[in-house]
């Protein structure tokens, strides 16, 4: 393969193109240059190839938290698309998926995206990288606002605003990364009190920091939660995530709240495969966005 190859598809452009900039899977970094890292809002800003020490303290269960190393790779890649000039009028993040397929515990590097072009729809797919070996697969789709529709969406639930909440906080020996998150459950539900349905509620944000909820903090905050499945549990058991799907609507350019709402609700199957949906709002019922986990009861 070359360094860099262009493939055109049909003329009327609508198969697109698909650009690759290096080798697949490449990262072009100076292996000898290392950035490091103390908290989420950090990783929202590494840049494309650059390697990127992961302290203990991003940790969720086991290595980096999903959330952040998908944060992360979104920034990367939004990164690129507006480096390359290609995209105009300028696209959003429409949806993100990430397939995690093992545990990164040392330096991460997200790689240099391949690129498919459309007329309307753009698609980027990149690896993150542990060690030289790909630990996360990445699909983002993008496009523009192409015209006005009626929007539905979830009805937001009616519940007291966050100071009305008590804080629940994340025991940081389980959960290193629970340290930058403040959340404030909605319900009595909790994680692995044995309750009657697989949910939990919360307002969440990223604690002592009053920016206004934006992509990488959606994407990190949409995994912050435990796995709602845990809400009817009382043995702690791991549930890791296999799949991460994020769709963030168009209300997260104008939120003004660093707080969001999060209901989160699984299905679980008797073969401990759980299929979990999670949605969040502003404090004003704007929906921000939705999320998808497929995760895995491990004995």
């Amino acid at each position: 393969m070359s360094e860099f190859e262009t493939i055109v598809g049909e003329p009327d452009g609508s198969i697109g193109t698909i650009e690759r900039a290096g080798r697949s899977g490449s990262c072009a970094v100076d292996p000898a240059t290392t950035n490091e890292i103390h908290s989420p809002q950090d990783a929202m800003s590494s840049p494309l190839g650059a390697v990127v020490a992961v302290p203990e303290q991003l940790h969720g269960f086991g290595g980096l938290h999903g959330g952040i190393a998908l944060a992360m790779t979104v920034s990367a890649i939004s990164a690129s698309d507006a480096a390359s000039g290609k995209s105009t009028p300028p696209s959003q993040v429409r949806s993100v998926h990430a397939a995690f397929r093992r545990s990164i515990r040392s330096d991460v590097t997200v790689a240099i995206p391949e690129w498919r072009r459309g007329r309307t729809v753009q698609s980027a797919t990149t690896s993150v990288l542990s060690r030289g070996r790909s630990a996360i697969t990445v699909d983002a789709t993008l496009a523009p606002s192409v015209h006005p529709s009626q929007a539905f969406g979830p009805t937001v639930p009616t519940v007291a605003p966050p100071h009305g909440c008590d804080e629940f906080a994340l025991p940081p020996e389980f959960v290193p990364f629970g340290r930058f998150i403040e959340i404030r459950p909605t319900i009595a539900a909790r994680p692995f009190a044995g309750g009657s349905a697989p949910t939990l509620e919360a307002w969440i944000r990223m604690r002592d920091d009053d920016t206004p909820i934006d992509l990488g903090r959606l994407i990190v905050l949409l995994d912050a939660l435990a796995p709602s499945a845990t809400a009817t549990m009382t043995d702690f058991v791991a549930i890791p995530t296999v799949e991460l799907t994020v769709r963030p609507q168009p209300a997260l350019a104008t939120a003004r709240s660093p707080w969001m709402l999060l209901h989160a609700h699984s299905q679980v199957s008797d073969d401990g495969w759980v299929d979990e949906r999670l949605d969040a709002w502003a404090p004003d019922g704007a929906h921000l966005g939705s999320a998808s986990q497929l995760r895995l009861v491990q004995p």
